[in-house]
């Protein structure tokens, strides 16, 4: 949210979010007002996760390896694919010797 968004605009936001299926869409100003600006989402988030009508579908298999979950998330964003830096490269290796990779 910005300070110049209108109501209009923030209803037509939260309209389309709904008509898109989600279960609810709250405006939140957390980075503006700390905690108090994120309780309407924390009871959103708490009444969608007590009315789960289907069981959680995760966007790729859990047993993958860590770089296969990197590579499912950025294809179901768009992405042809995805590059590492060294830096990544070494904190992958550093997370799958840790025991957080499924597959090697």
């Amino acid at each position: 949210m910005f300070s110049t968004d209108t109501q209009a605009e923030l209803d037509a936001v939260r309209n389309a979010a709904l008509a898109a299926g989600a279960f609810d869409a709250v405006v939140y100003t957390h980075h503006a007002h700390g905690g108090k600006g994120a309780v309407e989402l924390g009871i959103a988030v708490r009444k969608a996760c007590e009315n789960v009508t289907q069981p959680l579908k995760f966007l790729y298999p859990l047993d993958i390896s860590i770089k296969e979950k990197i590579e499912a998330i950025a294809r179901s964003y768009g992405a042809s694919g995805v590059e590492y830096s060294e830096q990544a490269e070494k904190q992958i290796e550093m997370y799958r010797k840790q025991g957080f990779s499924g597959g090697m």
